[in-house]
């Protein structure tokens, strides 16, 4: 058999062919690109900081909660602000802690916890609630009907309760909040006589009681 010739014209031909296909796709790529600019402009680095303004990211949350200089106290899985020698503290078997002003038992600071979850509970159950906790520091508390309880302006789940006075107790102010924790749920009841005011260090431990 001959072998086949190679003809040189033919190869040559589709050299050529090949040549101009890869210059077509190259000069439709660049052309591409050239179209495509404009809707991805390039920034001068200088210009970035007015192009794209921060005030639509909110600021990083800091942690209103954590007084400075203050160290924090656990009850539970509760967490507290308060310095050692501001005010006494008392644990008892129950879970109660009472944090007392020296030796006086007004004004005082008790946290316990209690059956139940804030999301089984309304509102108005946990406002009757705390209005119970407050009753129940009485040996004759006042009628249901002669307290006055309100939900707290600020702090959420709380409750302040404004107790009348009686034959062997001033009128009282009592805050009530609720909290949920990890080992479940707490009340702190902060009770002071209403013509008081509340002690900085009491006030502080209360408002600033979170739950983990």
């Amino acid at each position: 058999m001959n072998k086949g010739k190679v003809n040189v014209r033919v190869v040559v031909l589709v050299v050529v062919l090949a040549a101009a296909l890869v210059a077509a796709v190259i000069v439709l790529m660049r052309l591409l690109g050239s179209f495509q600019s404009p809707a991805t402009p390039a920034q001068n680095p200088g210009q970035q900081t007015t192009d794209a303004p921060q005030t639509g990211e909110p600021p990083a949350e800091t942690d209103d909660a954590a007084p400075e200089n203050l160290p924090a106290q656990s009850v539970g899985q509760l967490t507290l602000y308060y310095a050692d020698d501001a005010l006494q503290r008392v644990d008892s078997e129950s879970g109660l802690t009472t944090l007392l002003t020296g030796t006086e038992q007004l004004p005082r600071l008790d946290l316990q916890r209690v059956d139940g979850s804030l999301q089984e509970l309304t509102d108005a159950e946990l406002q009757r609630l705390a209005v119970g906790l407050v009753q129940s520091y009485y040996v004759d508390a006042p009628a249901t009907d002669a307290i006055s309880a309100a939900a707290d302006g600020v702090l959420q789940d709380a409750w302040v309760v404004e107790m009348p006075a009686t034959d062997d107790a001033p009128a009282l102010t009592a805050r009530v909040r609720f909290l949920e924790g990890s080992d479940g749920l707490w009340y702190l009841l902060l009770l002071c006589p209403a013509e008081e005011q509340v002690p900085d260090a009491l006030m502080t431990a209360y408002e600033t009681a979170s739950a983990s």
